[in-house]
């Protein structure tokens, strides 16, 4: 397969779009994870952990209790080696 040859200004716009960072804004959590393929968590923190902050960028406000609620309660996610995952993604 030939590489493809884009202007800069086309590349950062499917970049950003790819990162779920312009217009329209995801509803859920589950959505953003799955999209993205997982969020990477870190528990050093300057403001917030990362997996949260990531959350904030791509959702706006959000329930906070829905990342516990979908990781331990429905069991939607899992943590995996620093990841958070869908569970669709187990083998």
């Amino acid at each position: 397969m030939a590489p493809i040859n884009l202007p800069v200004r086309q590349a950062r716009r499917l970049a950003v779009m790819g990162q779920l960072l312009s217009a329209p804004r995801p509803k859920e959590i589950y959505e953003v994870v799955e999209w993205l393929g997982g969020l990477q968590m870190d528990p050093t923190r300057a403001v917030e952990r990362t997996e949260l902050l990531v959350l904030w960028s791509r959702l706006g406000n959000y329930d906070t209790a829905a990342l516990p609620r979908l990781l331990y309660d429905e069991r939607r996610l899992f943590e995996y080696w620093a990841f958070i995952v869908p569970v669709t993604d187990l083998p």
